[in-house]
Formats: structure tokens, sequence, C-alpha cells
């Protein structure tokens, strides 16, 4: 809940941030290539838990989740600042994810997770549309569900 306020909370200010960052080479840089990593670095992590485990990797689906990752990430982001949604509500619904773990059945966990950040993303839009510098848009939402669908994804991948 703590990570959803801090979302919110700093929406007044993400585009005076974005055009700084935009504003210059290093900053384009930052905010292309950080999430990027970030969706290339679950596939080592995810290695190093499918080892302690059991000893076995699901290396080709995590692979084929990664690469959707970076393709959802090219297709939707008109920005470079919007690379950052993929990160953002990726996490998000991570830890949704975790905090339903012990309320609900495993499934339901899952799905919660996804909904539950697509439901605080939808909010932050609502949030935004009453912002005089932010716009209500709801291909951000999209991103944002199919950024916490993938996310759920590596970690399904990595607990079967």
């Amino acid at each position: 809940m703590l990570y959803v306020l801090l979302v919110y909370a700093s929406s007044p200010f993400t585009p005076a941030l974005a055009q700084a960052l935009e504003a210059n080479a290093s900053g384009r840089v930052l905010l292309t290539v950080v999430p990027l990593l970030a969706v290339v670095a679950v596939v080592p992590v995810a290695v190093r838990l499918g080892r302690a485990r059991r000893g076995r990797v699901p290396i080709v689906p995590l692979l084929v989740i990664v690469g959707l990752y970076a393709a959802v990430w090219s297709a939707l982001c008109q920005g470079a600042v919007e690379g950052v949604h993929l990160s953002q509500y990726g996490f998000m619904s991570l830890l949704a994810l975790r905090a339903l773990r012990d309320m609900v059945s495993v499934p339901i966990a899952y799905v919660g997770g996804v909904l539950l950040t697509v439901a605080a993303s939808w909010g932050n839009e609502l949030i935004q549309s009453v912002l005089p510098n932010r716009v209500y848009d709801l291909r951000d939402v999209a991103l944002d569900g199919l950024s916490a669908l993938l996310a759920v994804m590596v970690v399904w991948q990595v607990e079967r």
C-alpha cells in the first residue's frame, strides 16, 4: 500500500522530472536502458531461485517472457519515460502477489496481484485527470496491466 501511495504522490511531479531527463542524452539513456535492464535482470534471479529450489530452471519460458516484456516496451512506449511503467508496475504486482499469498489460494493470488495493480494504475490515471499538467490515458493502464501480467508470469514460471 505504501508503494502505491508513493506512486500516487509522485504523479504531479513526474512530467517535470521526465522533461528534465529527456532533455539531455544521459537522461534519455537512463530512461531507455534502466527498464530494459530491470527486465533482463529477471533471468539470472530466476535461474538462481530455480537452482536453489529444485535444480531445474525453466529458462526457455523465462526468455520468452523477457522477450515479450521487451516487445511490449518497444511497441507501447511512445516516449522514453513510459518505459518506467514496466518496472514500476511490474514491481507493484509482485508486492500485491506477495501480500495476497497469505490470504488466498495461490492461483487467486496471481490473478489478484495483476488485478490490484491494474486497479492502482487506473486510480493513478483518475488522479491525473484532475491535475492541470497531466492527462487521463487508458493506454497507460494497458501498459501497466501488461507489465503486471508479465511480472507475475515470471514468478509463476520460477515457482512451477
